[in-house]
């Protein structure tokens, strides 16, 4: 699937880096990407699926033809941003998937299936979307470990819109917002972070723009400045369930 080959091509770009903390979570061969907590595989994506342990998400992704926007930034331009943001790179916050569902309960009720007996924990975020919720799996203990991200959307028909369905990538940096949104209009497109997450009396503490766009289906890069406590906020905000 062309989607499935972007998103390996886009991590591909990001391990290229060799940035110890990103090297030691996101392991790669010749067929698949693996990210691995605790010495335990906990996503696995290769050009034809994503795999959440043993849970096939693949499908979750992709929508009938009739979201057919499609929006591609060039794999050489993001290694240049790549490049000029790597020694600001501290770690991979999370990678995750946004998508809709007829019934939320009744997926989390999988979600909770698929992990039992494993060595990971689920934690949700409270949010201000009365029809999302926003479920994290992994140990924020050791809070320094990536996660994997689910954001699920209530909706009685396949939703498509800026944001659903999309692939995440999300990476903590030591940068402020000006210094992002320069080098990613230099490197990516002009305007290219179109969501932020900006606190009052705090500052900005997350930017978020599309690479992809294949039929509705996104690949979106999250990048958080350097107002991102990840600690705090994964102490505070990731509630166990």
């Amino acid at each position: 699937m062309p989607i499935l080959n972007v998103i390996n091509q886009t991590l591909s770009a990001i391990k290229e880096l060799h940035h110890k903390e990103i090297d030691k979570f996101l392991l790669q061969n010749s067929y698949f990407f693996n990210l691995k907590i605790n010495n335990t595989s906990l996503v696995k994506i290769d050009a034809q699926s994503i795999f959440l342990l043993n849970e096939d998400l693949t499908q979750k992704l992709f929508l009938a033809d009739s979201c057919n926007k499609n929006h591609l930034i060039e794999n050489n331009n993001l290694k240049n941003f790549l490049e000029a943001t790597k020694d600001s790179i501290v770690r991979l916050n999370h990678l995750g998937i946004n998508y809709s569902c007829p019934s939320i309960d009744r997926e989390l009720k999988k979600i909770k299936e698929t992990i039992v007996g494993r060595n990971f924990k689920l934690y949700e975020e409270l949010n201000d979307f009365p029809d999302q919720r926003w479920f994290f799996i992994g140990d924020k203990e050791n809070w320094e470990q990536p996660l994997f991200e689910l954001a699920i959307t209530e909706s009685a028909t396949p939703l498509c819109s800026q944001w659903t369905p999309h692939f995440q990538i999300d990476i903590d940096t030591n940068l402020v917002a000006t210094e992002l949104e320069s080098l990613a209009n230099k490197h990516l497109e002009d305007n290219f972070f179109t969501w932020k997450l900006d606190t009052p009396n705090y500052g900005l503490i997350l930017e978020m723009g599309e690479l992809v766009n294949i039929n509705g289906t996104k690949i979106c890069l999250g990048i958080g400045t350097t107002n991102r406590d990840t600690k705090i906020h994964r102490e505070k905000n990731l509630q166990l369930i």
